[in-house]
């Protein structure tokens, strides 16, 4: 029996009479679209922006007051909407015309507003480039410009909203109107459940209690629900309740509370119908042995680079064979064509792709998230090596051939080639990249081996020349029998020595011949790759904006008290919009932009107190920081100090002067803002249930929280060493993320030697870079050096348990997640500020969820019987990481969840916590 639920699909006009939830919204939009000419819907991904103006808006609309186009990118957005307007116009093709002109024909045709309806407008930024952004962006201009009766209506996701910056300087009304459109509520979905129910001839036990338990299992202590969720779940339900043959229909109580909670609904969804597509591809005689990861294999050519979902072009044979055109085609070429097209058929039954006329793709965003989050370890493999390759063949393309890959970069793609179809250019360059390799290796060979002829060939000169010299002291020295008997066994000493010499310089060479043959096949570095989402905060709300519209006038006029009769403020509320600028510039760790702000509101001699606290946090980051000259700067703004920039001690006279001048209140607080405030765990022992093997860990401290930007920055600013921001900026109190496993060491480096403690980690350059261009390290750690280091992945386990204290929850400190962690379905799309959810039985903060922490470990299976302290293998390829993050899904989150990457990777979802130990 078909479930007459929507499933992943967006409502559209036709489905009116069932879509439910959304009365206010509608009403909002319909009265946003029909006064203003620009209008943005957006809101988190599965919130049902598509259905609201697709079937919301349309029925309010009713299909004769207005003319909607709908507009996806395709392959090219400005391409699209010719198509479509030219579709509209009842031409055959893309028309090449004026589009106010098309627009404007559009409206004396049919009599009725035409709208422009832009739905995921987010893949303009996520598969286009700039000049097809800018073209776009013209065009948008133009046609409001022309005062038409034209609306414009874009629908995106919200953590796209940062990439309009570009647009707005093309169209400055761009941000005047919009509807954010939040998750289900409660009441949301009541309506949806009930009225959905009634549409669609579905009965209950208890028509009043059987609702609300349905809306509590879907909730399950949510407050908000995204759509995708809700519909899967009325979906599964409905397939249970055919089970039963009741006619009509009913969801029993035993049907609600078979199905139980939402858990990971999607997730499970997702699981199930890749292993029913696997059994039912292997049941079908046309293939020998699928192989086990070919759904996995195909879903990921639907995924992106940033995880959100990928069109991908096809072709229909007569056959009725699919086949998939472009990058997808060839990614997917290891795999029999008619495997492909099966899989694509199977996809398309269970609901997961759903096809257009010109394109596949999967049925929601939210799925492709789950997809990325579900790549096995060889899938993310491979995409990385062929990025790689991609990146090399771009770069010798620029470099017009003279860019090849070295000898180490070859062989790290070697072992993957096998389980990729590359372009022919693309093997093309490999090829040749291995010829040049070798060529660079026998050229260096030869000249190695020149070099070392032409040693040998000396010290044989020189050999002769002794032998000379000594005929001629034999002769000479007759007289003198018994000296010259002392110098000969003195010369076969020396001989014996020369021949040692002889090898020596030869076993030197060789070790120059391989150093240099080395160093000579590094080449030039690979392109750095995009390392972080593009993802960007909401722009400034409207009263952000007047506030620094406000400081602006205030620090260009050099008059502070003409400048608040102009502003019609008082000198108390001007320093009060100060240091809301001043927090936010510290927050997005932007120090060198207060000083000006902080010069004014000293100036305003308004809340001394509060400006002061701000001066001195200010100048105790930058004495931290060893940018002490900065720190005299701002002191100087409240009181004159006689020191001079480059006196010597400044750092620790500044200092004692802060010591001195803060209040210990506050410079505790400073302390535990700018450094880790750690807590006591007492040694003992924990079973690691999921692999049988119990662990004993000796006491030590755990930092309270993920190391912070703010923590972070101080060091980066310290060392001069590069820190990347995150796609929705940085914030001083989010987990510090992008940094990898070589960054988190010699931070803890630093931190040992600012307290004169023996840094653990000895990190030596190799010579070899990473795919950032960053060196490699060769490393030792100093097992029994006392201070901060990364923990071992056993006290890692053992503190999130909860240590002694440990009451056995699945995740750190709960056994629901929500009330401890951050993750896919809480966070935003982000990272989120340190230390908000409920500790753990220990008061650690944040180990399920937020970011993945490094640990000291190389990753392997578990030793049966471990010894006390272990710290893992001695050597692997990558390192222990724990905990989940914002990014990935709850069962990532466990406490006991296991994961690992190379330590070279940085990402917006990896980060670290410290251990000190005493």
């Amino acid at each position: 029996m078909k479930s007459p639920f929507k499933f992943l699909d967006p409502y559209e006009f036709e489905d009116r009479d069932a879509f439910f939830g959304r009365d206010a919204e509608t009403k909002e939009l319909y009265n946003l679209v029909t006064k203003n000419r620009l209008t943005f819907v957006y809101g988190p991904s599965g919130t049902g922006k598509t259905s609201l103006v697709q079937c919301g808006l349309a029925n309010r609309f009713g299909g004769v007051d207005w003319l909607p186009i709908f507009v996806r990118r395709g392959e090219n957005i400005n391409e699209v909407l010719r198509r479509e307007i030219a579709k509209a116009l009842g031409e055959g093709a893309a028309f090449d015309g004026d589009f106010p002109a098309a627009v404007g024909a559009l409206f004396n045709r049919y009599l009725r507003p035409v709208y422009l309806i832009f739905d995921q407008f987010e893949e303009l930024f996520i598969l286009g480039n700039t000049a097809e952004q800018q073209a776009f962006y013209d065009t948008i201009a133009e046609l409001l410009e022309a005062e038409l009766p034209c609306r414009i209506l874009f629908i995106l996701r919200e953590d796209y909203f940062g990439h309009l910056n570009q647009f707005e300087k093309t169209v400055p009304e761009l941000y005047h109107r919009k509807l954010r459109v939040e998750p289900m509520s409660r009441d949301n979905l009541r309506a949806v459940v009930a009225g959905s129910c009634k549409v669609f001839n579905i009965g209950f036990d208890d028509a009043r209690r059987a609702p609300e338990r349905i809306m509590d299992n879907i909730l399950a202590d949510k407050s908000g629900i995204h759509m995708p969720y809700v519909q899967v779940y009325l979906h599964m339900l409905y397939q249970e309740a055919a089970k039963e043959g009741l006619s009509p229909l009913r969801f029993t109580d035993a049907v609600i509370g078979k199905v139980g909670p939402i858990t990971d609904v999607l997730g499970r969804f997702l699981q199930e119908q890749k292993t029913e597509i696997f059994k039912n591809l292997q049941q079908n005689p046309a293939f020998a042995a699928p192989p086990e990861d070919v759904v996995s294999q195909v879903l990921d050519v639907f995924v992106s680079k940033e995880g959100t979902k990928a069109p991908v072009g096809y072709a229909l044979a007569p056959d009725g064979r699919l086949t998939l055109n472009g990058e997808a085609a060839r990614v997917l070429a290891v795999l029999p064509p008619v495997l492909v097209s099966a899989t694509i058929r199977e996809l398309e039954k269970s609901r997961i792709l759903r096809r257009s006329d010109d394109a596949l793709e999967l049925a929601h965003d939210t799925l492709a998230a789950l997809i990325d989050q579900q790549r096995s370890a060889e899938l993310r493999q491979l995409r990385d090596i062929r990025q790689r390759i991609e990146t090399g063949y771009g770069e010798h393309t620029d470099s017009k051939g003279a860019y090849f890959f070295n000898k180490g970069q070859l062989a790290r793609i070697e072992p993957f080639l096998t389980k990729l179809a590359l372009a022919s250019a693309q093997a093309e360059f490999l090829e040749n990249s291995r010829a040049e390799a070798e060529r660079l290796e026998n050229a260096e060979k030869e000249r190695v081996a020149r070099e070392l002829r032409l040693a040998e060939d000396k010290l044989a000169a020189e050999e002769r020349a002794r032998k000379r010299q000594r005929f001629f002291t034999w002769v000479i020295g007759a007289v003198a029998l018994l000296a010259l008997g002392a110098s000969v066994f003195a010369y076969f000493q020396k001989l014996e020595a020369d021949s040692q010499t002889l090898e020596a310089r030869t076993q030197r060479k060789e070790a120059v011949f391989q150093k240099t043959q080395t160093d000579s096949l590094l080449g030039v570095s690979e392109k750095n790759e995009e390392r972080a989402d593009k993802k960007t905060e909401e722009v400034e709300v409207e009263k952000a904006k007047a506030e620094e519209q406000t400081v602006a006038a205030l620090i260009a006029n050099q008059n502070t008290d003409k400048a608040l009769r102009e502003l019609k403020i008082t000198s108390d509320q001007a320093v009060t919009i100060l240091l809301a600028e001043i927090d936010r510039n510290i927050l997005h760790l932007e120090y060198d932009a207060t000083f000006r702000k902080c010069q004014t509101a000293v100036n305003l001699k308004a809340q001394r107190g509060a400006v002061e606290k701000r001066v001195w946090e200010i100048a105790y980051f930058y004495t931290e920081a060893d940018t002490a000259a900065a720190a005299v700067t701002f002191l100087n703004l409240l009181q004159p100090t006689d020191l001079a920039a480059n006196s010597p001690g400044l750092q620790a006279k500044l200092r004692t002067i802060l010591k001195e001048s803060i209040p210990p209140a506050y410079l505790t607080f400073l302390k535990e803002r700018y450094f880790p405030k750690t807590i006591h765990v007492e040694g003992g022992s924990f079973l690691e249930e999921e692999d049988s093997v119990r662990f004993s860990v000796s006491t030590f401290k755990m930092a309270k929280t993920e190391t912070t930007f703010w923590q972070y920055y101080v060091f980066a600013k310290a060392k001069r060493h590069d820190i990347e921001r995150p796609s929705w900026q940085f914030a001083g109190d989010n987990p510090a993320v992008h940094v990898n496993w070589f960054d988190a060491a010699f931070y803890l480096n630093w931190l040992n030697e600012r307290e004169g403690l023996k840094p653990v980690y000895k990190l030596t350059a190799n010579g070899e870079k990473d795919d950032y261009g960053d060196d490699l390290f060769d490393v030792e750690i100093d097992n029994s050096a006392k201070g901060y280091r990364l923990p071992t992945e056993a006290e890692w386990a053992f503190a999130a348990r909860g240590g002694n204290d440990s009451k056995g929850f699945e995740y750190s400190g709960d056994s629901v997640l929500i009330n401890v962690g951050w993750y896919l379905e809480n966070s935003n799309s982000r990272t989120q500020p340190v230390g908000q959810k409920k500790p753990n039985e220990l008061g650690l903060y944040d180990m399920s969820g937020n970011v993945w922490e490094w640990c000291r470990d190389w990753s392997d299976n578990f030793p049966e019987n471990p010894e006390k302290n272990y710290s893992g293998p001695d050597s692997g390829s990558d390192r222990v990481i724990r905990g989940g993050s914002w990014y990935f899904s709850a069962e990532d989150c466990r406490s006991a969840y296991r994961y690992n990457y190379d330590p070279v990777n940085r990402y917006g979802f990896m980060g670290f916590r410290l251990v000190f130990v005493p």
